[in-house]
């Protein structure tokens, strides 16, 4: 009986192991994905429902990239034994995402 109990532990370990790996593997896939969408929303000036970014104050088509930094400075990677993403996109991010007094909102996620 101590083997069959041994070969389920083992089991049980191996079946840990797929787990993670493919929690990884699905986080990296995802991450790829999201970066896409986030490239697409700079380049089209796209909300993620797929509206247009509230015009700039000139009235011409906001793109979010004045001077380029928050787009290149954008990050998306998958989370390590996590199944999950994470995103970073660096100020004045925020001031779009959720708009100001002054300025309406220009949603990235």
């Amino acid at each position: 009986m101590a083997d069959g109990f041994a070969a389920l532990s083992k089991l049980i370990a191996n079946l840990e192991t797929l787990g993670l790996e493919a929690s990884d593997e699905v986080s990296e896939k995802a991450a790829e994905n999201i970066a896409k969408v986030l490239d697409t929303q700079y380049q089209e000036g796209r909300a993620p429902d797929g509206s247009g970014w509230a015009p700039k104050a000139d009235g011409t088509q906001s793109h979010l990239q004045k001077s380029g930094d928050m787009r290149r400075n954008t990050a998306v990677r998958g989370v390590k034994g996590v199944a999950g993403v994470s995103v970073s996109i660096p100020k004045p991010a925020g001031f779009h995402q959720d708009g100001t007094v002054n300025m309406d909102a220009r949603p990235l996620v």
